[in-house]
C-alpha cells in the first residue's frame, strides 16, 4: 500500500578527542565569563561594598561610587560579550568557519596566563589535519 523508500543515512565519522576537550574548555570559560557578568551586576547594584575611600593610584579598588559603577559596567559588558562568544561555540559544529571560529577562541585563551597550560596543547591538536578534516567533512 505504501511505498517506503529506505535511504542509507550517511554516518558522521567520530569526532577527534580534541573536539571534546575544546567543549570542556569553552564550557569552563563560559562559566567564568557568566560569573564576571554577575560580579558586574552585584557591583553595580551595591557599589558601596567595593568602594575604598582611602584608595590611591596604586590601589585596585575604586575610590568612589562613580568609579565602582564604571568598573561594574566594564565587567558586565565584557563578561557578557565573551560569554556570548563562548556560548556560540556550542552551536557552530561543522564547517571551515566553525573550525576557524573555535581556533580564535583558543587564541583568545592564550592571552591569559592561567589558560596557557590548557590552550597550548589544545592548539597543537586543533591545527592537526584530522581535526580540520572532521570539521570540513561534516559540513557537507
Amino acid at each position: 500500500m505504501y511505498d517506503v523508500e529506505i535511504r542509507e543515512v550517511e554516518q558522521r565519522p567520530p569526532a577527534p578527542q580534541v573536539v571534546t576537550w575544546f567543549k570542556v574548555y569553552a564550557g569552563c570559560l563560559l562559566a567564568v565569563y557568566v560569573l564576571l557578568c554577575g560580579v558586574g551586576l552585584v557591583m553595580f547594584a551595591n557599589p558601596d561594598l567595593f568602594v575604598d575611600p582611602g584608595a590611591d593610584f596604586s590601589s585596585n579598588r575604586p575610590a568612589d561610587q562613580f568609579e565602582a559603577r564604571i568598573m561594574a559596567s566594564i565587567y558586565f559588558v565584557m563578561g557578557g560579550v565573551f560569554a556570548f562568544a563562548y556560548l556560540l561555540a556550542f552551536f557552530f559544529t561543522s564547517g571551515k568557519g566553525a573550525w576557524i571560529y573555535n581556533l580564535v577562541l583558543i587564541c583568545i585563551g592564550l592571552t591569559s596566563c592561567c589558560c596557557i597550560p590548557v590552550c597550548i596543547p589544545l592548539l597543537i591538536f586543533w591545527i592537526r589535519d584530522d581535526c580540520k578534516n572532521w570539521f570540513c567533512q561534516t559540513a557537507s
